[in-house]
């Protein structure tokens, strides 16, 4: 009996919009895609209050959940989303050990429950290529047909009430924000303790070669765990899941409020994934830091793709994977559909490989998980002979560390993560753990040294260090001694040299994309939500999705200007598609504004054909050759600026600017109609005027009309307001600034902080 209500709205936001409006609700989930551009993560999925919540430890865990489970199973039911409804929370480590009838040798001081579910009727989906958010709603646990059906609307429309508040919640949780105020970075990790010493892992290290010499096991993952005590501070898990993300963007992160616990994990490494009968694993092994420059990044690339140990240790646990999915598969349906593929995060680079199959008619998604956990590139090869060195080993049990969360719907599909890269939030204690892959030639001190470049990440979040990453290690100790160093691109801090930023020109890119170019006087940008808000909507138009959440680019922005030492600066916000691929980027830049003299003599300008292809919808393109060349040759004649005429010899626009006219104290404009774009500064001034009683007009002109007005003047984020007293050699008017273009240039500056300096 299948009771399904949903509804669907158009959406450019982000999960943690969503997580933010009900950030108070009991056991709030998100499971989420933050890396959705690399094709492992189109959907986020959100929820909160469960009909029901599933706590269990030993070895009856999971019979135990599929026994509740049961209760609510719908199989074949069709959804308009991949998870409508079910079951989300997380799976520990340590059932693997009652599963494998391992006996427990290490220490529980943790005593973290087994696994945690909790049973949701209704789930917000975000799917970021459609920019849709879906809200379904079940009706569970109801079993009467006519009270699901109650249920389900009553529980969609509560959740539409709350939704009314997403603006103005987010806004009061997404600030930049520290845990740790003003402390240097290497006083802050000397607070975190690890049940490790160095020379204890060292001489761990040393005994887990001796076991592979011995022949125990080819490979075994060992790790540590780092604690640290926020007593007297206030900590807020979904602020640290925000920042830890932003840190860097991944495919299977998720935030799990299981009451006192808080999940927080940035997990880049999918466990399970089962679509009807379809099945998928991707084991992933095989790390290198990124370098602190373009130079060093490729070398460390290089160095993981030719790395002997790396394809070595990859290719062991993607065996033990084919073989843990054969207990459960048809006969020679499973195979290894990509072996080795180099991811890029943040501060790492990771070796993948992903392997398929087809599910037997006689199992489901619990005996999937069964036959398969934990996965095999947390453990090592041999399976359990490797779990039973790391319970020797190990001073104290992993709790979710290496565990799996995610969810599995009604209908049986599922979709799991590995738990790594992952914060535990309980009390005032927070836990992280992390590892690696010991094979034959690794050295102990090599195996160390990975553990900390693994843990960087979850440090500097903790740490409010959300800020350089790895390409310039030196950032934060040098910071005040650096200027003008760094943009942002694709989730890096990259050393800003001349031939990127000439690359990375609008103009020169000529990709499919958009941009926005903005002004920012004394650290803040002048109309910046506006700027966004038509950003967004090119993207819309262009049908791309942001590879970041386009709420997070002013905190992009702010910190830029901090570690670049700028005050007055050029801003530009750009997102494009190139190899398949969605980039970002944010660059600020020294300003150079128009000298006082300028704008008391006004621009002159040349006449040329050429307007915006996309007329019917137009969008800040990067498809900007006509407009850039336009420009080079009007100030090779000893012009200032270009204005363009479409087919129709209808005026349009400049090349980075509004035109506006005055006649017979009538404000007129190019409608968009004629093809120009319309200029946030070009709203603004019309706005402006309007409320200074000023008659305003968009009219279909040509260069006629602007010889025969009264004044004119040009229109964008960084002029602001400039006088155009001449074209083609011609004069404009009295070939000076106009007392009307002074007059709305006067109150364009006092309210929207553009004043030449």
């Amino acid at each position: 009996m299948s009771v399904l209500i949903a509804k669907t709205y158009d959406f450019s936001g982000d999960a943690l919009e969503l997580c933010a409006c009900f950030r108070h609700e009991p056991y709030l989930f998100c499971l989420d895609s933050s890396r959705f551009d690399q094709g492992q993560g189109r959907y986020s999925f959100v929820g909160f209050d469960p009909f029901e919540v599933f706590e269990a430890s030993g070895k009856d865990t999971l019979s135990s959940l599929k026994k509740c489970y049961a209760q609510y199973s719908q199989p074949n039911q069709q959804t308009l989303t991949p998870f409508a409804g079910g079951i989300v929370g997380y799976l520990g480590y340590d059932y693997g050990l009652y599963q494998e009838k391992i006996r427990p040798h290490a220490k529980d001081d943790l005593k973290f429950p087994d696994a945690v579910f909790g049973f949701y009727d209704r789930v917000l989906t975000i799917d970021h290529h459609a920019r849709k958010l879906h809200i379904t709603s079940s009706g569970w646990p109801e079993k009467n047909k006519a009270l699901r059906e109650k249920r389900a609307a009553a529980r969609l429309e509560d959740i539409e009430c709350a939704l009314k508040k997403v603006k103005k919640e987010a806004a009061s949780f997404f600030t930049p924000s520290t845990i740790v105020e003003k402390r240097a970075l290497s006083s802050f990790e000397a607070d975190f303790a690890s049940n490790f010493t160095k020379d204890e892992y060292l001489a761990t290290v040393r005994k887990v070669l001796g076991h592979i010499a011995a022949g125990d096991i080819y490979q075994l993952n060992l790790s540590q765990r780092f604690t640290y005590d926020t007593a007297g501070e206030n900590v807020d898990p979904l602020e640290i899941y925000r920042s830890l993300r932003q840190l860097s963007p991944v495919s299977f992160g998720g935030y799990f409020a299981a009451g006192a616990l808080k999940l927080i994990s940035n997990s880049p490494e999918m466990f399970l994934r089962l679509r009807g009968r379809s099945v998928q694993a991707r084991p992933m092994k095989g790390t290198r830091p990124r370098g602190s420059e373009i130079v060093e990044d490729r070398r460390l690339r290089n160095e993981i793709e030719q790395s002997a140990k790396d394809k070595a240790e990859l290719l062991m646990i993607t065996d033990l994977e084919r073989n843990d999915l054969g207990k459960v598969c048809d006969y020679g349906s499973v195979r290894v559909k990509e072996m080795r593929a180099i991811e890029e995060y943040k501060y790492v680079f990771q070796a993948t490989s992903s392997v398929e199959g087809t599910l037997r008619a006689d199992k489901d998604c619990f005996d999937l998980i069964e036959a398969c956990f934990p996965g095999g590139s947390i453990t090592g090869c041999p399976k359990i002979r490797a779990m039973e060195i790391i319970e020797e080993l190990e001073p104290a049990r992993r709790g979710p560390y290496t565990g799996s969360m995610g969810y599995i719907d009604f209908s049986g599909n599922m979709d799991l993560n590995i738990l790594i890269r992952t914060l535990v939030h309980c009390g005032e204690k927070i836990h992280f753990q992390v590892g690696g892959g010991i094979v034959a030639d690794s050295t102990p001190e090599g195996e160390y040294e990975e553990t900390l470049v693994k843990a960087r990440a979850l440090r500097a979040c903790l740490a409010g260090r959300v800020g350089p990453g790895p390409w310039d290690r030196r950032a934060w100790k040098n910071k005040g001694r650096m200027s003008r160093k760094f943009l942002w691109l694709d989730g890096q801090w990259v050393k800003a040299k001349h031939s990127l930023l000439e690359s990375l020109t609008p103009g020169v890119l000529k990709a499919k994309g958009v941009f926005e170019t903005m002004r920012a006087r004394k650290g803040k940008v002048a109309l910046l939500a506006a700027h966004l808000k038509r950003m967004s909507r090119g993207l819309k138009v262009l049908k791309l999705a942001s590879p970041i959440p386009i709420f997070t680019i002013p905190e992009h922005i702010t910190r830029l200007l901090k570690v670049n030492r700028l005050k007055n600066a050029r801003v530009r916000v750009m997102v494009w598609q190139k190899g398949g691929r969605v980039h970002a980027a944010v660059i600020c830049e020294p300003l150079q504004p128009p000298s006082a003299r300028q704008y008391k003599e006004g621009f002159k300008a040349s006449l040329t054909n050429g307007h915006r292809r996309n007329t019917s919808e137009p969008v800040k393109s990067l498809d900007y050759q006509i407009f850039r060349e336009s420009l080079r040759k009007a100030r090779a004649a000893g012009f200032d600026e270009a204005l363009l005429v479409n087919r129709k010899g209808e005026l349009v626009e400049g090349s980075r600017t509004n035109v506006f006219l005055v006649k017979d104290n009538v404000l007129l404009t190019p409608p968009v109609a004629s093809g120009c774009l319309p200029g946030v500064t070009r709203q603004v001034v019309l706005e402006r005027a309007r409320k200074l009683k000023l008659r305003c007009a968009a009219k279909a002109l040509n260069a006629r009309d602007l010889f025969e007005a009264d004044e004119a003047f040009v229109t964008n984020a960084l002029l602001g307001i400039m006088p155009l007293t001449g074209l083609d050699k011609r004069k404009i008017g009295t070939g000076k600034p106009g007392p009307v273009t002074s007059r709305l240039r006067k109150v364009y500056e006092t309210g929207y902080a553009v004043r030449v300096e």
